[in-house]
């Protein structure tokens, strides 16, 4: 009896970590590319409060941003995820069109696609936020895309391209912000 349980709690171990092959394709799609930003309405986190911790050394202020279709929500986040990233608070920095991210990480979950990407140019902190010493860092956003059930690779992708257009170097991503911003200039 006692091997039944043992039999069963790992096959149901397997398949909680199974691998759905949307959610590797789409990982392949973004991960490690650079997104041109195609809209105004995003944001990263900046940090307010700095208090250095040995995480926040290595993780940049993470803003959770909620994106349903043309719907965006993000807040000031406050709590002991952000005293972990050594912040008193992640604040809402907005993103500009054209600005280029770089995407670290790509997960789906509970109807959602993740890319977890970091603003390639820093964003001014001013000394009020950051008790006295005005600096620049580098802001990152978890943007959680809301896919609807039953939905497709397909419509995921238009997702993220109505926001975020992703390329596969740097120097792409920075070649088409700087087409798209000087013909919308004309």
């Amino acid at each position: 009896m006692r091997w039944v349980a043992t039999v069963t709690l790992l096959a149901c171990s397997v398949c909680a970590f199974a691998k759905d092959p949307q959610s590797e394709e789409l990982a392949q799609v973004y991960k490690g590319k650079f997104l041109v930003v195609m809209r105004v309405g995003l944001a990263v986190g900046t940090c307010r409060g700095y208090r250095p911790t040995p995480a926040s050394e290595r993780i940049p202020p993470t803003l959770h941003v909620e994106i349903d279709g043309e719907n965006v929500e993000y807040h000031t986040e406050t709590g002991v995820t952000t005293q972990a990233q050594g912040c008193a608070a992640i604040v809402p920095e907005s993103l500009h069109k054209g600005e280029v991210l770089y995407v670290r990480g790509v997960s789906t979950r509970r109807g959602r696609l993740m890319l977890w990407a970091v603003a390639l140019s820093p964003h001014q902190v001013d000394a009020a936020r950051a008790h006295g010493r005005a600096h620049r860092e580098q802001g990152a956003a978890e943007f959680r895309f809301k896919i609807a059930k039953g939905a497709g690779l397909f419509y995921a992708q238009h997702m993220v391209a109505t926001w975020l257009k992703p390329f596969d170097s740097r120097e792409q991503a920075a070649q088409f912000a700087k087409t798209a911003d000087s013909a919308s200039d004309k």
